[in-house]
């Protein structure tokens, strides 16, 4: 057993519950609620009981504090992997392994990471499908050939970023769609590193 894991298992079950509860909260916010926020989230009466729960939670690698606030780790975002199953000849099980946990392998770094929903079919070739989770880790640096989250005249798009040595300009996975090369400016919010898609969604 891996000591993420591990650790999952043996926290006792109100904080655990507590922990579970965040996560949920995240999923709907997508930020870590305030002490204030966290009072009515937990039943608490005092910021004071709040930030005793948060400090557990620091304490257990699952939260850390950034400035006056607090942001996941990746041990928040615990799922475990258990192994894994052939795509070729089948076999009796999947192939049991170190635990592995889901959010290790696609966010590097929760502070600086946007999750985003994509629309259309721009990029489709590229395996983006409309309504696609797409994880996106903040930076204004990427290299010809990523595939980023732009702003393009304020307008943000999902496109593969391309500079020939002459130009930089946005380019779709989707034959069907133009090169975007005409703009005021041209800013990269982010760099996609991974991608969440549902089957029979």
């Amino acid at each position: 057993m891996g000591q993420l894991s591990a650790r999952l298992i043996n926290m006792d079950k109100d904080l655990r519950y507590k922990l579970n509860t965040l996560k949920i909260y995240y999923k709907k916010n997508f930020k870590i609620p305030t002490l204030s926020e966290a009072m009515s989230l937990f039943g608490k009466k005092s910021r004071r009981s709040c930030e005793l729960i948060y400090t557990k939670l620091v304490n257990a690698g699952y939260l850390r504090v950034l400035g006056r606030d607090h942001v996941p780790t990746k041990s928040f975002f615990d799922f475990p992997i258990l192994g894994s199953a052939r795509a070729g000849v089948p076999t009796e099980e999947y192939e049991d392994g170190n635990p592995a946990f889901l959010w290790e392998h696609i966010v590097r770094r929760p502070d600086s990471t946007l999750i985003i929903r994509a629309k259309g079919d721009s990029m489709i070739d590229a395996g983006i499908h409309d309504g696609d989770l797409v994880v996106v880790e903040r930076t204004q640096y990427a290299n010809s050939g990523d595939i980023v989250l732009a702003r393009v005249d304020s307008k943000e798009t999902i496109k593969y970023y391309v500079d020939d040595g002459v130009k930089k300009y946005l380019r779709p996975a989707n034959a069907e769609f133009n090169d975007i090369t005409e703009f005021q400016t041209l800013e990269i919010v982010g760099v996609v590193n991974a991608l969440v898609h549902k089957f029979n969604a």
